[in-house]
């Protein structure tokens, strides 16, 4: 189903063997769209309960905010 074939896309990439194969496999543009694509959904799924428990977008920062993260040090790719 696609949870394999998610791991074995996540396998292939590392350079690993994935489940049932004794080496690494190739991975066609079909494939790997289709994992990325349900990875995808799944982080939605996710950013909307955090965003639900936070009680406002987490995504959504005021310019100021912005600046605050950056002077206190926060990643870049964080903010």
């Amino acid at each position: 189903g696609d949870e394999v074939e998610d791991e074995s896309v996540r396998q292939a990439l590392r350079g690993q063997a994935g489940p049932g194969y004794s080496e690494a496999q190739h991975v066609g543009c079909e494939q790997l769209c289709r994992s990325l694509q349900r990875s995808q959904q799944k982080l939605d799924a996710e950013h909307q309960v955090a965003t639900a428990t936070w009680g406002a977008p987490l995504s959504l920062f005021s310019e100021s905010a912005q600046q605050r993260a950056t002077e206190s040090g926060v990643h870049d790719w964080a903010i």
